[in-house]
């Protein structure tokens, strides 16, 4: 009995390996999109299945995101060594932060996504940027503070806007850390519980990813087309360009910090990369 249920992890952690391959993710993506282009009519069947696959690894991964934020910092601010971390985390983010912004800045600059488009193409590209809300960027510090911090903390929980869910976290997670009664203890416990709880969820639904990407690639071919490709081909190429170039000097700085490989810390945070791509 113990050798058959250890044969069974065994086959069950390579089909789990197996599934969230990086490799076997590409081929599920190249392999949707020449089905949606081939026949637009299954590819439209299939969008379905995609949209549900993407919609569990919502319900998955947002419950992750403040739980992961509200533990970790109460539990560094329980801790007693909290100043000199946060003042690292300060300015590490800061950092990313101009470095991102400096990337793609100079990458719009120098590579120019969209300059050699056709006419087709062109006016294909401001239709789709005109279907979506444009809306004014803040116009000052009280502006932007009055953007980041949500009014309504359920309303954000529930309609998942990452950046609110993101400041409210902090927010509890600073109160919690400073928090000593036995409730605090407890209701950090139930924090945990949960970001273990939908951890666990979220290692079952990818063991969907390739056929999830599959179904979305297809989908999103069928509805598309090609014109829609050429028109935003050299904008999702530049984009995966900088968000490389990002990514391994980020990997380069964790290297050097830690004192490990390069290889070493890819392995390390492959499925974590997989999924953010």
């Amino acid at each position: 009995m113990t050798v058959m249920m250890a044969r069974d992890t065994k086959a069950t952690s390579r089909i789990a390996r197996l599934a969230r391959h990086p490799l076997v993710c590409v081929m599920g993506l190249l392999l949707g999109g020449v089905l949606g282009h081939i026949r637009p009519d299954w590819g439209l069947e299939l969008e379905a299945p995609g949209q549900f696959f993407l919609t569990l690894m919502k319900l998955s991964v947002y419950p992750i995101i403040p739980a992961a934020v509200i533990g970790s910092l109460s539990r560094l601010l329980r801790s007693g060594q909290s100043a000199p971390v946060l003042r690292r985390m300060v300015v590490v983010f800061t950092l990313a932060v101009l470095l991102g912004s400096a990337l793609g800045i100079a990458s719009g600059l120098c590579l120019r996504p969209g300059a050699n488009l056709n006419p087709q193409s062109e006016a294909y590209l401001g239709q789709v940027l005109l279907q979506g809300e444009i809306k004014a960027p803040p116009s000052g510090m009280w502006q932007l503070l009055l953007v980041l911090v949500p009014a309504n903390v359920f309303e954000t929980f529930s309609t998942g806007q990452i950046i609110g869910m993101i400041v409210v976290s902090i927010l509890m997670g600073i109160a919690l850390g400073l928090n000593q009664r036995p409730s605090a203890t407890y209701f950090l416990h139930v924090i945990e519980a949960v970001h273990d709880t939908f951890g666990m969820i979220l290692h079952w639904v990818l063991y969907g990813l390739a056929p999830g990407i599959f179904c979305l690639a297809a989908g999103q071919m069928a509805k598309m087309g090609t014109e829609a490709l050429l028109a935003l081909g050299s904008f999702a190429a530049h984009a995966g360009i900088g968000m490389l170039v990002l990514s391994l000097i980020c990997l380069m700085a964790i290297s050097f910090s830690t004192g490990r490989g390069i290889g070493e810390v890819v392995s390390a945070l492959k499925e974590p990369l997989l999924i953010a791509f």
